[in-house]
């Protein structure tokens, strides 16, 4: 299964789910335990700074979600992303980052989920993904 969460719920789900994975996708310091980092699955520096200037209306986010898309697109498929393709088969994985529910989908991990399950399918086969 393939999941997401935020760096203050990792501790919560670690006890829930003891032997998942919780890969950080985010940038700088993290406040929570997690696996490993992915820096490659990161939006850029430029990107996250951009859309905090914003007005972060509904408009900015879908602005932000195809620059992101744009900036996976070398990456696609990579071997981060098939790595946490194939293991989401057998295992319960987590995307972690900053952001807390207040943000509702407003955050790439939701965009990660759907580029790494696409990336399963073009593979042939499927993964059970959880919002």
């Amino acid at each position: 299964m393939l999941s997401q969460t935020y760096a203050a719920n990792v501790e919560n789900l670690g006890q829930l789910y003891p032997d998942a994975d919780f890969v950080a996708v985010m940038r700088g310091k993290s406040i929570c335990k997690y696996s490993y980092r992915e820096y490659s699955l990161v939006p850029s520096k430029k990107l996250i700074a951009e859309y905090e200037k914003s007005q972060q209306t509904r408009d900015d986010w879908e602005q932000f979600a195809l620059r992101f898309s744009e900036e996976m697109k070398p990456h696609v498929p990579s071997v981060a992303i098939l790595r946490i393709a194939k293991k989401a088969q057998s295992k319960d994985i987590f995307l972690v980052s900053h952001e807390g529910p207040g943000w509702g989908e407003r955050c790439h991990r939701f965009l990660l989920l759907n580029l790494i399950g696409d990336v399963a399918k073009e593979n042939g086969f499927e993964i059970k993904i959880r919002r």
